[in-house]
């Protein structure tokens, strides 16, 4: 990137390109592109300090050049003063036609802004989380206002959408909880407001409510449509009808209402062009008690009335084919639910934290599940769908059963032991994620995979066995698998498992050593990340994932097998009392160390060529012993060993030999 001063003139014309220049204290940077600028922010010393430093450095009013580098500056570029929280005020060009997204994102001390009328487009985010912005003037050459272009800017009271505008994005003023109505202009072809709620023209798309009205709204008749987030944020809304002329509720049309207590789905009879509640159309609406589901209601979104803590009942009428993932999770209010026949598709925690739903109903005429004792159950009951979250204490489960699904028992926090049957080979995503209750498993051979995070934040839990024989196929343990399982003190794993997956143990505190042979060949990413009891490790793997042991800050000694044939990124980053024990094999063409050869004997060179690399990697070798040999490479990450301290033993045994590393 050139300065202006560096080889042009601030009015002489420049080629396209970036620079940057200093104005009023600050550095700036801008694009020339097709004889045009782009304007941004822009800290000199961005390369060395952190993204904060560039956030924080523009405080009170800045003035943006109409010409920068002899051309004109057309564009805000994207993200150009995001988190500049000490910006108060802007004077932006009438040069300018397009303001980017998250242009303004989160400048918390704006209080007022004038786009020019040369504007013609405001990008995504652009204002979001502008909270002191009380006054903006949108003029009559904007087309287009952007998803979320206004999003939580509390402080604005007034917004007029000029004749110009034919885009309002979703979300464009949601969370705005001092704006009490949004006027739009007559002559406006594409919108229109009705007592300070915008509306498509035609009246049959509900664009955006403004959040800071009170009180109940009846939704019009003539609307089908109500917009992604057009409530998002109403937190002073109270009560809400829908006209049975709604075939959608769009997501997060209802968003965090947290005053509204009551919800009216009118509609009686199946049509055509039934009812879609949309993915979190009423999550978080915690004083909702009520909500009547019309039968023109055929699909449930995901996560739909998620955390609605205080609905009791919810009536699912026979009509909805669909019920979305965690569409009722932490509904914990909600006691007594039935599942109808003509619920073909049910997704992955329906009823997660559900604190006080001790049993699940399902309609003897359904065709795809049914149920047993109040557990929700596939027809053939080969797989389990649906754990009550309220129930306490054992559950054994039932001998047929091969697939426990995905989330089945997500947050049962009662549940204190599980008995799984041999007849079970897939433990599902999440399956039993956050049981805080339960505080050992046996997990049987049979499993071939464990889903990722499937007893993750189990904080209760003290003790894994996972059984496996080389006959019985082999075992995948997923990303997150154990993640968070802080009280886990013991893992057995067998010589089925394979593969530890992503952070599969990452903080799990209680562990003191571990033991990995047999099968395994690769030990994830931030697999035991940041294990702070674990002292020892053995290990057979043939590859160790980047920060796989990192701020294991107790680790003492890792035992490694000669067939080890990469060490990743940092993977012992902050392991400051570690002494790094390692069996190696090595080629020469692996370090890359051939011309040697022109110099000495063969088995000089190889020999020359592990030392420089162990000192080049390690520092400092206490003492080592390498046996060459051309059977396998080995390659070790950057920062692998970082962090460690003293170290003072070094464990040689017949036939093996190791490496002692200190002092890093």
């Amino acid at each position: 990137m050139q300065k202006d001063s560096d080889s042009f003139s601030e009015s002489e014309p420049k080629p396209d390109g970036k620079y940057s220049v200093t104005l009023d204290g600050f550095t700036w940077n801008y694009e020339v592109r097709d004889g045009v600028v782009t304007f941004e922010f822009y800290d000199e010393t961005d390369e060395t300090r952190d993204y904060r430093s560039r956030m924080i450095a523009v405080k009170g009013t800045v003035t943006i050049p109409a010409i920068l580098g002899g051309r004109p500056v057309t564009s805000i570029g994207d993200n150009a003063f995001y988190g500049c929280s000490g910006l108060t005020a802007v004077t932006i060009p009438d040069s300018v036609t397009s303001i980017g997204d998250n242009a303004f994102y989160g400048c918390s001390g704006l209080t007022a802004v004038t786009i020019p009328d040369s504007v013609t487009s405001i990008g995504k985010e652009a204002f979001c989380g502008c909270s002191g912005l009380t006054e903006v003037t949108i003029p009559d050459s904007v087309t287009s206002i952007g998803k979320k272009a206004f999003c939580g800017c509390s402080g604005l009271t007034e917004v007029i959408i000029p004749n110009s505008v034919t885009s309002i994005g979703d979300y464009a003023f949601a969370n705005c909880s001092g704006l009490v109505a949004i006027t739009v202009a007559r002559g406006n072809k594409n919108f229109k407001d009705v007592d300070g709620v915008v509306f498509s023209k035609d009246g049959k798309k509900l664009v955006q409510f403004p959040a800071g009205r009170k009180g109940a709204f009846v939704i019009p008749d003539e609307v089908t449509d109500i917009g992604d987030g057009a409530f998002l944020g109403c937190g002073a809304l109270t009560s809400v009808t829908i006209p049975s002329s709604v075939t959608r509720i769009g997501d997060y049309a209802l968003y965090y209402c947290s005053g509204l207590s009551s919800v009216t789905i009118l509609g009686s009879e199946i049509r055509k062009g039934s009812t879609c509640i949309g993915d979190g159309a009423f999550a978080g609406c915690r004083c909702l008690m009520s909500v009547t589901i019309p039968y023109s209601v055929t699909n449930i979104g995901n996560r739909a009335f998620e955390d609605c803590s205080g609905l009791t009942w919810v009536p699912i009428p026979n009509s909805v084919t669909s019920i979305g993932d965690y569409a009722f999770a932490g509904c914990s209010g909600l006691t007594s639910v039935t599942i109808p026949d003509s619920v073909s598709s049910m997704g992955n925690g329906t009823f997660a934290y559900c604190s006080s739903l001790v049993a699940i109903t399902v309609a003897r005429g359904n065709k795809d599940f049914k149920g047993n004792n109040g557990v929700v159950f596939s027809k053939d009951g080969t797989k389990i769908v649906e754990y009550p979250a309220g129930r306490t204490g054992l559950f054994v489960i039932p001998a047929d059963v091969t697939d426990i699904g995905d989330g089945a028992f997500y947050g049962c926090s009662g549940l204190t032991a599980v008995t799984i049957p041999d007849s079970v080979t897939n433990i599902g995503t999440r399956a039993f994620a956050n049981c805080s209750g339960l505080t050992s498993v046996t997990i049987p051979g049979s499993v071939t995979r464990i889903g990722n995070g499937a007893f993750s934040d189990c904080r209760g839990l003290t003790s894994v066995t996972i059984l496996g024989s080389m006959t019985k196929g082999r075992t995948s343990i997923g990303d997150k698998a154990f993640s968070g399982c802080s009280r886990l003190m013991s893992v057995s794993i067998p010589v089925s498992v394979t593969d530890i997956g992503y952070s599969a143990f990452a903080q799990c505190h209680g562990l003191t050593s571990v033991s990995i042979l047999g099968s395994v060949t690769s030990i994830g990413d931030y697999a035991f990340y940041c294990c702070s009891g674990l002292t020892s490790v053995i290990t057979g793997t043939t590859s160790i994932g980047y920060r796989a042991f990192a701020e294991c800050t107790k680790l003492r000694s890792v035992l490694m097998a000669e067939n080890v044939t990469n060490i990743g990124d940092e993977a012992f980053m902050h392991c400051f009392d570690l002494d790094f024990m390692t069996r190696l094999r090595l080629k020469i063409r692996s370090w890359k160390c051939v011309p040697l050869k022109d110099f000495f004997p063969l088995w000089v060179a190889e020999l020359l060529a592990a030392i420089i690399v162990l000192c080049t990697v390690c520092f400092v070798l206490d003492s080592f012993e390498i046996r060459v040999s051309s059977l396998s490479d080995v390659a070790i990450g950057v920062g692998a060993v970082n962090g460690l301290s003293a170290g003072h033993s070094q464990a040689t045994g017949a036939g093996t030999s190791y490496t002692t590393v200190r002092d890093i």
